[in-house]
């Protein structure tokens, strides 16, 4: 689509050269020829830079999607480091006490389950990398 738009904008500032008549019989002198040149360095430099845009503007597109995706991926693992914060395998362990404050989470899962539960988490980080690599 882009560049269709590209080949109409170079097309239409062609056209106008087709139709340019100059009386042969009469020399160019340099009256004519200036603003001549100056119109078409204009007609170029701005067609140029419509081109220029129309081209970035998928990019640009492209880029913002992709930015806001990886945000969201971005979230999605700070969610599961968040849930995973507070379990620690060693605090279900025998060999080691820690000792309990006031404001320490209830530890109600098995030992099991804990480590399933961390496995699961390691998974879904894992995944959430490589889809943020792709």
């Amino acid at each position: 689509m882009t560049w269709a738009f590209c080949i109409i904008i170079f097309v239409c500032s062609i056209i106008p050269f087709f139709y340019f008549r100059s009386d042969l019989n009469q020399p160019l002198d340099l009256e004519s020829v200036v603003p001549l040149q100056e119109a078409g360095l204009n007609d170029a430099v701005l067609t140029g830079a419509a081109i220029f845009f129309l081209l970035s503007v998928e990019v640009r597109y492209k880029r913002v999607r992709a930015l806001k995706t990886l945000h969201e991926l971005r979230s999605i693992a700070h969610v599961i480091d968040k849930y995973q914060l507070t379990k620690d395998p060693h605090r279900v362990s025998k060999a080691t006490r820690y000792p309990r404050t006031g404001e320490s989470p209830e530890l109600t899962l098995t030992r099991f389950e804990l480590r399933r539960y961390l496995d699961y988490c390691s998974e879904m980080s894992s995944l959430t990398g490589n889809v943020a690599a792709v």
